[in-house]
């Protein structure tokens, strides 16, 4: 089932209670920023805490849209998700793309204590069934 797509991310919840956020090209800054709320507003709606971020086709993010993640978008995640969710990340295919990811992530749990349970892979199988053990 189809949640939401702006041509760029979609964003689904399937049968076992997943959220799935699929970038699917490079995402403008209101791409990003507008997926990136949407999967927020439903997993607190339905009570989520299990996500597989599927960055395999993404491409850089702008420093400013890192900027808003890092400010903005992370404490409200790590508020609203808990300490029992947990995000299973497949990155980027490229090695830039990748690095960038991790070190985005690195600043944004810095910030928190208690940073959500996060884990990359490069196998979909192995991130399922990590998010269920």
């Amino acid at each position: 089932m189809m949640s939401f797509n702006n041509g760029s991310i979609s964003i689904w919840i399937d049968e076992q209670q997943v959220l799935h956020f699929v970038w699917e090209s490079f995402a403008t800054s209101k791409q990003y920023r507008e997926g990136w709320t949407k999967a927020l507003t439903l997993a607190n709606e339905k009570k989520i805490n299990k996500w597989l971020i599927d960055q395999r086709e993404s491409g850089t993010i702008m420093p400013k849209d890192l900027r808003w993640a890092n400010e903005e978008w992370y404490p409200k995640a790590t508020k609203l998700l808990g300490e029992q969710s947990k995000i299973a990340v497949l990155p980027p295919k490229s090695a830039f793309g990748e690095l960038s990811v991790r070190k985005a992530i690195e600043q944004l749990e810095a910030k928190r204590k208690e940073p959500l349970k996060l884990k990359y892979f490069s196998d979909n199988s192995e991130a399922v069934e990590w998010l269920f053990v």
